[in-house]
């Protein structure tokens, strides 16, 4: 069932990359720069003009995954099939806390209720899962718990957005900027080709690819491995730091239009990259056998070699 779930998230991560339209690049790149030019009247429009466009992508995309002929025939659908209703409520909303909470929230510097809103949501899912594992009431159930804790977290999320957009004014009742509709646009496409071209090298793709030739099982050894290296990936501050990051040199650059802070920016995020992530990887390869022994138990051992790679 790992591995049905895998194939699961992997529609997810297909999801996001068909829905993306460079939409959560745009929230990250220019909130920033129009909250720090107090253009709150044209950031609004481009907040709650992304919020619906990506749902109604989300709309479509399911649809298509369960309506069209041609999907459903692939040797994987009936794994879809089975779970259609857990798999549209979780799309639904893991998109709008992509957008809204990774891209909007996380560009103003919210992290306080970010953060919290997310400890609170994973209390909540680590108490669904363990309670229907308890049970032994099957994956149907935790995919319910997924979809019902990410609707809730999408619905906060968006409270929030509106609540930041609307208790500020813009300094005059019209706003003196023209809409940079092409920049944007511009940026967008850019950005979503970019996602398009890594995701054919992504996770998502290997996991179908090897479920069609070798099967579910094989499908959730290669996920436990990149569930390791992304877990090790975490020992690095600059995983944290990068958005905070982001948002501090765009707001910077906006306000002095200098470039000396955003190589400052760069070599600094570089060196924490050096200094705390290579050596957490390194320790882990010197010692992965004990520990995959310690903590997952024996039958975890034969990913021992597709956990090596993949660090």
């Amino acid at each position: 069932e790992y591995g049905v779930y895998t194939l699961i998230l992997s529609l997810q991560s297909v999801a996001l990359i068909a829905t993306s339209f460079g939409l959560v690049n745009v929230i990250e790149r220019y909130t920033p720069e129009f909250y720090q030019q107090k253009r709150i009247a044209m950031l609004r429009k481009i907040v709650i003009g992304a919020f619906l466009f990506r749902f109604i992508l989300g709309v479509i995309f399911l649809l298509f995954i369960f309506e069209n002929q041609s999907i459903q025939n692939l040797p994987l659908f009936d794994v879809f099939a089975v779970y259609k209703i857990q798999i549209s409520i979780m799309i639904l909303a893991i998109l709008q806390i992509q957008l809204l909470g990774d891209g909007f929230l996380v560009s103003l510097f919210e992290q306080n209720f970010y953060n919290s809103a997310i400890l609170v949501y994973s209390v909540f899912v680590f108490i669904g899962v363990y309670g229907v594992t308890s049970l032994h009431l099957g994956i149907g159930h935790v995919l319910y718990v997924f979809g019902v804790c990410n609707f809730c977290l999408a619905l906060c999320f968006l409270w929030r957005s509106l609540f930041i957009l609307y208790k500020r004014e813009t300094t005059t009742k019209v706003d003196k900027y023209s809409f940079p509709k092409k920049r944007i646009i511009k940026y967008a496409l850019y950005s979503f080709f970019a996602a398009i071209g890594y995701s054919l090298v992504d996770v998502w793709i290997d996991n179908f690819v090897i479920n069609y030739y070798l099967g579910k099982e094989a499908v959730g050894y290669y996920a436990f491995a990149n569930f390791l290296g992304t877990f090790l990936s975490y020992s690095s501050l600059a995983i944290f730091l990068l958005p905070l990051l982001t948002s501090i040199s765009i707001m910077k650059f906006t306000e002095t239009k200098s470039t000396e802070t955003l190589l400052f920016i760069y070599s600094f995020y570089t060196k924490i990259i050096t200094f705390f992530g290579f050596p957490c990887l390194l320790i882990f390869l010197l010692l992965d056998t004990h520990i995959i022994m310690l903590l997952f138990g024996e039958k975890y051992l034969s990913a021992k070699i597709i956990v090596d790679i993949v660090i």
